[in-house]
């Protein structure tokens, strides 16, 4: 569960080696929380066939495994792994096996990481309270607020809720699958001999994506008329512009001013992005127009690289400094949590039974994968992938 993309900053299209039985899943990026994009916005349930697709068998009587007794069907499956197709636009035969190609893995890996999503939930869902495991409301509204940041519905509850029906959730079962995930990953934090990231290790980490931990903090002020938007950039002058200059013309000009944080951490759209390419700390933006308001973007501050391309971990702002040390202590720790997980599942006696001919997602990668199924890297990978999910396969049944 944890050999992925945790921070809730990248992209679900992320592919790493060696990984462990999750082969980096992106059921479980979507579904982790560092915080979550991949996010939390596409965290499955084991409930509703969100996806839409249609089967051609009824899945509800096949066991695809045991979590303490317990079923999980194989259409707790197919409901969960649809939610993550259907959230990503994966729903098409050719797009679902295009990613899977992409990610040089199977619908088997694929299969068991949901599986075993669903059974680490169920588990430390029943032994939360003797466990002394517990996140807070305020914990889970951040984390629900930072899926709707990612998902582009932060300031648009309508939206937000049209998404949620569109994967089949509405806000109170979206909220209990939060509120599960959190309890993972708290109880992994507990129990797993967690490390904190040395200086030195920050500075490798960021060296490998210099762009995210570096760059621009940006505002945009947004104004309804442009004649406000105007008279407020005329008054801002060119260059060793304030914040609260800033502010001050967006309250004379009935304008609104909002902190988009820094460039590298959040997913900023083409126009504030050209528009703040040429600016330094302390300049504007002219007016430009956009989602029909007209807005002007601001660079508070700015932080660059080194001249030889590295990071300077000692002299990082804040917020980019909290960024690094999450995706650090997330990364060098995955295989810490992984392990404590594993021992959970393997104490509440996870079996899971081998996966039939037949499901809805178990689609020919070659035949509809638009990506190039009969490369070496995808060959390879697949096989790593079955590999990983039979590596304890004692006959019928995997534990």
């Amino acid at each position: 569960m944890w050999d992925r993309n945790t921070s809730g900053r990248g992209t679900v299209r992320t592919k790493k080696p060696g990984a462990t039985r999750r082969m980096a899943c992106a059921i479980g990026m979507a579904c982790a929380i560092g915080l979550l994009g991949a996010s939390l916005v596409a965290c499955g349930s084991d409930g509703n066939n969100a996806a839409g697709n249609v089967r051609t068998h009824d899945w509800s009587d096949a066991i695809a495994a045991k979590v303490d007794g317990e079923k999980i069907t194989e259409a707790d499956v197919n409901d969960y792994i649809d939610g993550y197709r259907k959230a990503y636009g994966l729903v098409t035969d050719a797009k679902w096996a295009t990613f899977l190609d992409e990610q040089s893995s199977t619908a088997s890996a694929y299969r068991e990481a949901a599986i075993r999503q669903i059974a680490e939930r169920r588990a430390i869902g029943r032994i939360a309270d003797e466990e002394g495991i517990d996140v807070t409301d305020k914990e889970v509204d951040a984390a629900i607020a930072d899926a709707r940041k990612q998902a582009g519905y932060a300031d648009d509850s309508d939206g937000w809720n049209a998404f949620l029906s569109s994967i089949g959730k509405d806000t109170k079962s979206y909220r209990t699958d939060v509120r599960l995930t959190l309890l993972v990953r708290r109880y992994a934090e507990t129990h797993a001999d967690i490390k904190t990231p040395s200086e030195s290790q920050m500075r490798s980490y960021a060296s490998t994506d210099v762009a995210k931990y570096t760059g621009k903090r940006v505002v945009a002020v947004s104004f309804a008329r442009s004649a406000d938007a105007m008279a407020a950039r005329a008054e801002l002058g060119d260059s060793g512009i304030t914040m609260d200059a800033i502010n001050a013309a967006a309250d004379k000009h009935d304008g609104k001013a909002k902190n988009l944080g820094w460039n590298g951490l959040s997913d900023m759209d083409g126009a504030c992005t050209k528009a703040i390419s040429d600016l330094s700390a302390g300049q504007a933006s002219d007016v430009t127009h956009d989602g029909g308001k007209y807005v002007i973007y601001y660079v508070s501050q700015e932080y660059d690289a080194s001249t030889d391309g590295s990071v300077d971990v000692g002299t990082m702002p804040k917020e980019l400094y909290d960024a690094l040390k999450s995706d650090v202590t997330t990364s060098i720790n995955a295989n810490a949590m992984q392990e404590c997980l594993d021992a959970l599942m393997k104490r509440h006696n996870l079996s899971i039974n081998d996966m039939p001919k037949g499901l809805p997602y178990d689609i020919d990668i070659k035949a509809n994968s638009t990506y190039g199924a009969t490369n070496s890297n995808a060959d390879s990978g697949s096989e790593n992938a079955d590999a990983n999910v039979a590596d304890a396969n004692n006959g019928s049944a995997k534990e």
